[in-house]
């Protein structure tokens, strides 16, 4: 058939197949996963903490970076320390066996390749399997604590599930800023009407803006007439005021002192006798 002494081509050799995607993920990176930290490539310690996206810290390391403010840019969506949550995981008891994390419901090993599950809400880490096969509504496993399907975190996320939690975690924070910024502006605007109908309430206030406001207005309206108007009518009420007190003192002139104080001081009019009255009176008239 092929004319080459009997050998028969096989498919495979004659049909081009489309290449077999390989797992890019081995069991060393995903061990890597499920015992190192996530940040710092150290073992997982004694405080553990999960963050949004299922990847696993030690919390100092965590703390560290926010204090000193140089956190490492793939982590800038932890700004602070509620965005992680601290976990509990529990670790095997075999001899011999460290670092090799448990289901404490199921037993299975947390290696990297069975999918986890960390609860948000209690911070209990639980296997699919336990969560699937005992099916307890709205109680955690682990503690009894009740919880909601939205609390559980998935620790086996892809690259793209996680790029894509990024993007709405992004906008869920943009989202929150604007809402704090127009309830920041409307509060400013409610606290301005308060202030407003609390001088409103004032009479005097009340008078003194109105007073304001119909100077301000006539002003701009008759282009300062009013306020030329208002300089000279100042201005005869203090020559009134100056020829009056030039007048008093005229006939303040030539009197005794004893009808001087007597007519200018009330004080002494009513401890004033008689006879001094008399005197202060007829000197008044002219008599001497």
């Amino acid at each position: 058939m092929g004319n080459d002494g009997g050998s028969i081509p096989r498919r495979i050799e004659m049909v081009k197949e489309k290449p077999k995607e390989y797992k890019t993920e081995n069991s060393a990176l995903a061990r890597k996963r499920a015992t190192l930290c996530t940040m710092t490539n150290q073992r997982l310690a004694k405080h553990i903490a999960v963050c949004k996206l299922g990847n696993l810290y030690n919390k100092e390391a965590v703390v560290g970076h926010l204090l000193k403010k140089t956190m490492p840019k793939e982590f800038q969506y932890i700004r602070k320390l509620k965005d992680v949550k601290d976990v509990s995981l529990t670790e095997s008891d075999k001899p011999g066996i460290s670092h090799i994390f448990l289901c404490p419901v199921s037993g299975v090993e947390l290696n990297g390749y069975n999918r986890f599950y960390a609860n948000w809400n209690c911070g209990c880490v639980l296997s699919e399997k336990a969560i699937n096969e005992i099916k307890v509504e709205d109680r955690c496993l682990s503690c009894n604590e009740e919880y909601s399907k939205g609390d559980l975190i998935d620790l086996n996320m892809t690259l793209e599930q996680k790029e894509r939690l990024i993007v709405e975690m992004r906008l869920s924070t943009k989202t929150k800023k604007d809402k704090k910024k127009s309830k920041l502006e409307s509060s400013k605007s409610v606290k301005a009407e308060d202030e407003e109908e609390k001088t409103s309430g004032n009479p005097k206030k009340r008078r003194a803006n109105k007073d304001s406001l119909e100077m301000t207005k006539a002003i701009l309206e008759n282009g300062g007439n009013v306020l030329v108007k208002h300089q000279k009518q100042t201005e005869e009420s203090r020559n009134i005021h100056e020829a009056r007190t030039k007048q008093e003192d005229k006939l303040k002139e030539g009197k005794s002192d004893i009808y001087r104080s007597l007519i200018h001081d009330p004080s002494k009019q009513k401890n004033a006798t008689a006879d001094e009255r008399f005197l202060a009176k007829s000197h008044h008239h002219g008599v001497r």
